[in-house]
C-alpha cells in the first residue's frame, strides 16, 4: 500500500594518508590516534561512535582539518546535515579546494532539500575531477530525490563500471531496481553489496528497504505482511548500532504498515529522547492515530489531535496537517474548543486575501470557518456584509438561504431571507413563487455530481494523507453550486465490492489490518461497480465523473496531478497538475482543481415550473448560468432554449421552435457549443 521512501546509502571515502612529525606534543599524537579509530569505526558504519572519538580528537586538537572532514562525513550519516554542514566549512576554510569537502557540503545540501545548491557543487567538482566516485554517486543521489531514476541508474552504472565492489552504488541499485518491480534484479544487486561488507550497519538498512518495497508486489495479504516483518527487524538491527531520526521514522511507519503500532510505542520514546521538532510531532501523530483506528481507545485519539494541534501551530510548512486536525475535529464530539482555533485560523487568512484583494479565497476561508464553528456571529456577518459591499445580490442572497437551511429552528434567517426578496420586487424567484423548491430537501436540485478517489501519495508523510487530499478535493467541489461530491457511503460500498471479489483473511490478519489506513485508489473494475450501484440509487444523484489522481507534498507547499474520467464513457476530459505554495496551499490547489471541473461541467437544471411559454428550471446564477445562454433537452439535444431571466438559484428560459410537450421533471443541460 503505502511506499517506504528511499533511503539513500551513504558514501564510504577511502582512507585519508595521516601527517604527523616527529616531535610534535603527545596531545597532537593522541588526537592522531583517535582519528585512526574513529575512521576504523566510521568504514563499519558506526558513525555515532565515531563522532564521539571525533569530538575527543578536535577537543585536543581543534585545528585538526581532517577529524573535521570525517565528522562531516558521519554527521551526514546520522542525517545532522547542519552539523555536517558546520565541520565541512571549517575544513574549507583552510583549504577552499578540497574536494572531498565540497562533495560532503553537497551531500549535506541534499540531504536539506538545498537541491540547486548541491547540483551547482557537484558541477564544480566534475569539472576539475571528471571521474571522482563520490562526486558521481552524489550526483545520483540529487537525481533519485528529483525522480529522475533512469538519470540516476547511469550514474550509477558508470560507477561501477569504475568500481564494481562500490557497497553504495549497489545498495541504491538494489532499491531502483526493486522499485521498478524488477524484484530478480534488485535481489542480485543487494546480495552483491552485501559480499562486499555484510557487517556494514547501512546494508541492513538496505535490506529492510529492499523488503518493504517486495512487499508491494505480494501476491496475498500475508505474504505482504511477511515481507513487511522481515523489514522490521532488518531495520531493528541497523538501528542497534546507529538509531537515526531517518531511521527511527522508518520503523514506527512500517509497524503502522504491518499491523503493530503497538511495538512502535518504545521506539518513539527511544526518538524523543535524542530528537525533537516537526517530524517527531508527525511521527508521534501518525502512531497515535493508527493506534486509534486499531483499538479505538479515546486516549490515542486525544493524543494523535494535541501533537496534529502543535503541528498546525509550529510548522506552516506542513501544508497537510491543519486539514487533517479538521477531519478529526468534525468527525468526533468534544471538539468544540478546537474548531473555534481552527475557524479562527481560517479567519486569518480570510483576512490576508482581503489585503490581496483575492476574494474568491477570502470567501472561501470565511466558509471553511462556518463550518467549523455554526452560528458564528462574526463570521456570518463578515460573509454577508462582504456581500452586501460587493453589490453580489445573489451570492448575499445565497448566503442567507444557506444560513436559513442550516438554522431551521431559528426564525430570524427566514425573516431576513423574506426581508431580502421583498427588497427586489421584481426578483424571479419570488415573483413565480419559486422558494418552496429552494427549501427542504432539494430534491429538485441536479447537479453534477463527482466521485472523488483518494488520491496516491508519491511520498508519505501522514498516516492518512490520501484520504486529506481527497476530502478536500470533495469540500472544494461541494463549495460550487453545480457541483456535488458523492456520497462516502459509495466508496464505502466500492470497498467492499472489492473485498468480496478476494479470499478473506484470517482472523490475525484482519486485525491487523485496522491499525493502517488503507486509500481506495481508481482501478477500471470501478466503473462496473458503479454500474451496479446505479440501480439502487435515485437517478439525481448518479455519478457522472470520476476525479483521481496522486500528489506529492513538500515543505510550504503541494503539487497534485489529477485526471477528470466520464463515469459513463471512460473517457479522459481532463488530465492536468496543479501546485501551490504557502500555509494554505492544500485549500488553494485544491479549489483551483474544482473550479477546472466547474468549467467544463454543463450546468443542469430541472423543470419546476411551466406558465406562459416559459420554463422555470431550478439552477440559477450560483451555477454560473447567465442570461441569453442556450440551453438544450436532456433527453432531445435538438430542441434549445434560452435564458431570458436569471437570479441566484433559478433561470426562465424560453423555448427556440416548437417541439414536443414538456413537463416539470425534465432536464435542461447547458449547451458547450451556444454560449
Amino acid at each position: 500500500m503505502k511506499k517506504v521512501v528511499l533511503i539513500l546509502a551513504g558514501i564510504a571515502l577511502a582512507s585519508l594518508p595521516l601527517l604527523s612529525r616527529s616531535g610534535e606534543a603527545p596531545e597532537y599524537s593522541s588526537s592522531v590516534e583517535l582519528y585512526g579509530q574513529a575512521e576504523a569505526l566510521y568504514s563499519q558504519g558506526k558513525y555515532r561512535q565515531s563522532l564521539q572519538l571525533l569530538r575527543e580528537a578536535l577537543d585536543k586538537n581543534p585545528s585538526f582539518s581532517k577529524a573535521h572532514l570525517l565528522s562531516g562525513q558521519a554527521s551526514i550519516e546520522i542525517s545532522d546535515y547542519e552539523r555536517a554542514i558546520v565541520h565541512l566549512d571549517q575544513v574549507l576554510r583552510a583549504d577552499p579546494h578540497n574536494l572531498d569537502a565540497r562533495i560532503g557540503k553537497g551531500r549535506a545540501l541534499t540531504g536539506l532539500g538545498r537541491l540547486q545548491q548541491a547540483e551547482t557543487l557537484f558541477q564544480e567538482v566534475k569539472e576539475k575531477d571528471p571521474g571522482n566516485v563520490d562526486n558521481l554517486y552524489g550526483l545520483a543521489q540529487l537525481r533519485i530525490l528529483s525522480g529522475r531514476y533512469d538519470l540516476a541508474r547511469q550514474y550509477l552504472g558508470l560507477i561501477l563500471r569504475k568500481d564494481p565492489a562500490h557497497r553504495q552504488a549497489l545498495q541504491d541499485m538494489a532499491i531502483l531496481e526493486t522499485r521498478a518491480g524488477r524484484l530478480e534484479s534488485g535481489r542480485d544487486y543487494l546480495k552483491r553489496a552485501t559480499a562486499v561488507d555484510p557487517a556494514h550497519n547501512s546494508v541492513s538498512v538496505t535490506r529492510g528497504i529492499v523488503l518493504s518495497l517486495q512487499a508491494d508486489y505480494a501476491s496475498s495479504e500475508a505474504e505482504r505482511l511477511a515481507l513487511k516483518d522481515e523489514a522490521a527487524d532488518a531495520f531493528r538491527t541497523a538501528a542497534r548500532e546507529n538509531p537515526g531520526q531517518e531511521l527511527l521514522q522508518r520503523i514506527i511507519q512500517l509497524d503502522i504498515e504491518r499491523g503493530y503500532p503497538e511495538d512502535g510505542l518504545d521506539i518513539l520514546q527511544q526518538a524523543r529522547e535524542s530528537y525533537e521538532g516537526s517530524r517527531l510531532l508527525l511521527l508521534a501523530a501518525n502512531l497515535s492515530h493508527a493506534l486509534y483506528n486499531k483499538t479505538g481507545e479515546r486516549k490515542y485519539l486525544d493524543q494523535a489531535m494535541d501533537d496534529l494541534k502543535s503541528l498546525c501551530a509550529e510548522s506552516p510548512e506542513d501544508v497537510l496537517a491543519c486539514y487533517r486536525l479538521e477531519m478529526l475535529s468534525l468527525e468526533n464530539p468534544g471538539t468544540a474548543e478546537l474548531r473555534n482555533m481552527l475557524a479562527q485560523r481560517h479567519l486569518q487568512l480570510a483576512h490576508a486575501y482581503e489585503s490581496d484583494l483575492r476574494y474568491g479565497l477570502l470567501v472561501s476561508h470565511l466558509k471553511e470557518a462556518l463550518k467549523l464553528s455554526p452560528g458564528n456571529a462574526e463570521i456570518e456577518n463578515r460573509l454577508l456584509e462582504f456581500y452586501r459591499s460587493e453589490g453580489d445580490f445573489n451570492a448575499y442572497l445565497q448566503t442567507l438561504v444557506n444560513l436559513r437551511d442550516q438554522n431551521p429552528d431559528e426564525p430570524l434567517w427566514q425573516y431576513r431571507v423574506e426581508r431580502a426578496l421583498q427588497s427586489r420586487k421584481q426578483y424571479l424567484s419570488y415573483r413565480e413563487d419559486l422558494q418552496q423548491y429552494a427549501t427542504g430537501d432539494n430534491r429538485t436540485r441536479r447537479p453534477t455530481v463527482v466521485l472523488v478517489m483518494d488520491f496516491e501519495s508519491l511520498d508519505q508523510s501522514h498516516w492518512n494523507e490520501e484520504q486529506i487530499v481527497s476530502r478536500a478535493l470533495e469540500d472544494s467541489i461541494n463549495d460550487i453550486s453545480k457541483l456535488q461530491p458523492a456520497s462516502r457511503d459509495v466508496k464505502t460500498r466500492i470497498r467492499e465490492m472489492r473485498g468480496a471479489e478476494t479470499l478473506r483473511q484470517d482472523e490475525d490478519i484482519e486485525a491487523r489490518l485496522q491499525a493502517d489506513y488503507r486509500p481506495l485508489l481508481f482501478e477500471a473494475q470501478d466503473f462496473e461497480y458503479l454500474d451496479e450501484l446505479d440501480r439502487r440509487m435515485d437517478s439525481r444523484l448518479r455519478i457522472r465523473y470520476i476525479l483521481s489522481g496522486s500528489f506529492r507534498s513538500f515543505p510550504g507547499g503541494l503539487e497534485i496531478s489529477y485526471t477528470l474520467r466520464d463515469r459513463f464513457t471512460g473517457k479522459e476530459i481532463l488530465s492536468q497538475t496543479s501546485r501551490a505554495s504557502g500555509e494554505d496551499a492544500l485549500h488553494v490547489v485544491t479549489n483551483r482543481i474544482a473550479s477546472n471541473i466547474s468549467s467544463i461541467a454543463p450546468v443542469r437544471g430541472e423543470i419546476v415550473k411551466i406558465a406562459n411559454d416559459r420554463i422555470y428550471v431550478h439552477a440559477g446564477a450560483a451555477d454560473g448560468i447567465k442570461k441569453d445562454q442556450v440551453f438544450m433537452l436532456d433527453s432531445d439535444p435538438a430542441r434549445l432554449f434560452r435564458v431570458v431571466e436569471v437570479d441566484t438559484a433559478f433561470a426562465a428560459l424560453k423555448p427556440e421552435g416548437r417541439g414536443n410537450l414538456l413537463s416539470p421533471g425534465m432536464v435542461l443541460v447547458s449547451n458547450p457549443r451556444r454560449p
